[in-house]
C-alpha cells in the first residue's frame, strides 16, 4: 500500500501481523410489527452469531487501536445485541 501508516514511513513501525485484516461479516436481524393502527412494535438483534472483532497490536494505528484492540467503528466490539421498541401515534 502506498498509505504511509501502512507501510511504516510515516514515523510508525511496519506491523506485519496487522498489514492485512481478514473480511468480516456480521448478520443482524430486524422485524416490525404492526400492532393496529398508531402502534408499530420492532425488535431485532445484531451479530446474531456473536462473533468476535479481530484483535489487533498496538502498533495497528499511531494511537493504538480503540477498546478491545480493535476498531470499534469498523468492527461490531460489543458482541451480540439485542433491541426491541415501540411507536405509537394518536
Amino acid at each position: 500500500s502506498s498509505n504511509p501508516l501502512l507501510s511504516g514511513t510515516a514515523g510508525t513501525p511496519y506491523d506485519a501481523a496487522d498489514a492485512h485484516i481478514n473480511d468480516y461479516y456480521y448478520i443482524d436481524l430486524a422485524a416490525d410489527w404492526n400492532v393496529r393502527q398508531g402502534v408499530d412494535l420492532h425488535l431485532g438483534v445484531n451479530n446474531v452469531f456473536d462473533r468476535l472483532p479481530p484483535t489487533l497490536t498496538t502498533n495497528a494505528l499511531p494511537v493504538g487501536p480503540g477498546n478491545d484492540n480493535t476498531f470499534p467503528g469498523t468492527y461490531d466490539s460489543l458482541g451480540r445485541t439485542f433491541f426491541i421498541g415501540a411507536s405509537i401515534k394518536y
